[in-house]
């Protein structure tokens, strides 16, 4: 009932007398709420700062392991159907290119057509650049837009028609 009466700054002088701080521990005010708050010295900042570093550590670790783990899986082969313009305006060159294509197990992919030697050896090399893993080339210029990018790509494999 005294605390009640006594103004807060009173009160808290009156807690602090109450008891005396151990060796280890030291005792401060909260002037707002006249509460005693006790601070623990026994641990030391930088323990606490050591527990963050291994749990971020650990944290990293466990997700460059899962990574790893998802990356190991065998993928399916990335196939790409590069087509020059003059075998795809031909109807019998168009067929024959569909039946080898169809041969050979890329019918289901759409083919880019070109229009000339550049832009052959654009979209070939772009076609590498992405980690296509086949390309197959029907009608394409081999030594300008063939043989430039399997030299630089050496896990690339062209087939050419």
């Amino acid at each position: 009932m005294i605390d009640s009466i006594l103004p807060r700054n009173a009160a808290g002088k009156r807690q602090r007398r109450a008891g005396p701080a151990t060796a280890h521990e030291s005792a401060t005010v909260n002037t707002h709420s006249g509460r005693v708050r006790r601070h623990d010295r026994g641990r030391h900042p930088r323990r606490r700062v050591g527990l963050r570093i291994a749990v971020a550590t650990v944290a990293l670790a466990t997700l460059v392991s899962l990574s790893a783990l998802a990356s190991s899986g065998k993928r399916a082969e990335r196939v790409a159907v590069v087509m020059d313009r003059s075998v795809a305006t031909d109807t019998a060159r168009r067929a024959a290119a569909a039946d080898w294509l169809q041969a050979h197990g890329a019918a289901n992919v759409t083919p880019r057509i070109t229009n000339g030697p550049t832009q052959q050896l654009a979209v070939t090399s772009a076609l590498a650049v992405r980690g296509y893993d086949v390309i197959v080339a029907v009608g394409l210029d081999k030594p300008v837009a063939i043989d430039p990018v399997a030299r630089h790509y050496r896990d690339l494999r062209v087939v050419s028609r």
